[in-house]
């Protein structure tokens, strides 16, 4: 049996930031070029050829009209920007109901790439997602480290944090 070709109707998830390993029904990247992805620790090249729905792109100018996509997901890409809030402004103005984000906490982001460039904690999410009006907020430590922080050996350092929030519909 064949698989019925989506139409563009159909097309309900935008991956920001896709990398190598994309996502979405549409996948938006800046770099086709990447010779290490910018998650820092899988490798590979994103192909345009072989990723499904590929569109070069900026996450600051996604070419897409408002309210183009049910949900919105980018994950380990907002912490190489230099204005997160922008990002999320644009990945807002795209998406009709849903947005998804995973990056690293801030502490964790320092310490694993010299690429990583803006440090972000839950609090910075539930600010910026309140300040573009959104609901149903969700911002949680998805991960942990599994070894002791070597400033903080009696704790565990948060290392992923995840983060949904939805529009308001009128």
């Amino acid at each position: 049996m064949y698989a019925r070709k989506k139409s563009v109707t159909d097309l309900t998830m935008l991956d920001v930031g896709c990398g190598c390993n994309a996502f979405g029904d549409v996948n938006v990247d800046l770099y086709v070029d990447d010779t290490e992805h910018r998650s820092g620790w899988i490798k590979g090249k994103i192909n345009p050829k072989t990723t499904p729905n590929f569109i070069n792109a900026t996450c600051y100018m996604l070419p897409f009209p408002d309210n183009s996509f049910e949900v919105v997901y980018s994950r380990n890409t907002i912490e190489h920007v230099k204005d997160p809030f922008r990002m999320l402004k644009e990945m807002v103005r795209v998406s009709k109901d849903k947005i998804i984000i995973g990056c690293p906490h801030r502490y964790v982001a320092k310490h694993i790439s010299p690429m990583h460039i803006s440090f972000l904690n839950i609090t910075w999410f539930v600010k910026a997602f309140q300040k573009l009006g959104l609901y149903a907020i969700n911002c949680y430590y998805s991960e942990f480290a599994k070894y002791p922080h070597f400033m903080f050996p009696l704790i565990q350092i948060p290392e992923q944090i995840t983060c949904s929030a939805r529009k308001l519909t009128k």
